[in-house]
């Protein structure tokens, strides 16, 4: 096994795309949001460990993969973040899963030796079982706490509208037929105001007391969603209207068979 470092510019993003999304990786570890991250000048690296001796991404000849982010520390330390990551390749046992971790950890923070890095923290998607903790102990890994969602609700929407409707709470189910009925509508658009999305995400920080990232990052957000709105990965803004008032909306990232819901925000008016 060979690992390898690449930076955005040398690795190939749609055979890393293709990669991650086949072997079950998630819009965190796309060429989209490494993209995303180097708006902010984010150092990140993209980190793989190879079947055979080569210095190229191929994604039949990957085994784990990660989006590496280098996060700033006070001191002049820093820390490396595989967020979601890594991606392994189908098959491989909870004991290999651990050691190719190692392995892509040591290839990232060797090639940014020189950046002072205290930790490498990683949040592979996989199970957390006493097996699997066993080998990373013996690697010297610590389990805290994640920094992405831990849980999720998980959508099939390859069933009929009403299908999908069915299986939702009775209120949940009233209150769609009643938006339908008072002629609520809902559309993708990355053309409508920022301040009309801001206002909307300020309004849902103050009422359920949730702190909002900066209001560069989601006009950053939808500068990418005006670039890639013809792209197989990509970002939407969605907006709920009634009479030309917005009453909420969400940003959704597509990547491979999966949408993400992201952020949103909503008002109370005409609830």
């Amino acid at each position: 096994m060979k690992p390898i470092a690449l930076s955005l510019s040398d690795v190939p993003l749609d055979a890393w795309d293709h990669f991650i999304s086949s072997q079950g990786g998630c819009i965190l570890q796309s060429g989209l949001w490494a993209r995303f991250q180097k708006r902010f000048s984010k150092e990140l690296l993209f980190v793989a460990l190879m079947k055979e001796d080569t210095n190229e991404f191929i994604g039949g000849n990957c085994v784990a993969a990660s989006l590496a982010l280098l996060n700033p520390l006070p001191l002049g330390f820093s820390y490396l973040f595989f967020p979601r990551g890594p991606v392994f390749a189908r098959g491989i046992s909870e004991d290999m899963k651990a050691q190719y971790v190692a392995e892509l950890a040591q290839e990232a923070a060797r090639h940014f030796k020189n950046k002072k890095i205290a930790f490498v923290r990683v949040e592979p998607e996989m199970e957390w079982s006493d097996t699997s903790a066993s080998f990373f102990r013996a690697l010297k890994y610590k389990k805290t706490i994640s920094q992405q969602p831990q849980t999720t609700i998980i959508v099939d929407c390859a069933d009929s509208e009403e299908a999908l409707i069915a299986r939702c709470k009775q209120k949940t189910r009233y209150n769609i037929r009643l938006a339908e009925k008072k002629g609520v509508t809902v559309i993708s658009s990355a053309e409508v105001p920022f301040e009309t999305f801001w206002k909307l995400m300020s309004l849902t920080s103050r009422q359920q007391r949730f702190r909002l990232h900066p209001l560069q990052y989601y006009r950053v957000l939808m500068d990418i969603a005006r670039e890639t709105m013809d792209d197989k990965t990509r970002l939407e803004f969605f907006y709920a209207l009634h009479d030309g008032d917005y009453l909420s909306c969400a940003i959704v990232a597509i990547f491979g068979q999966n949408a993400y819901y992201l952020h949103g925000g909503s008002t109370k008016e005409k609830s």
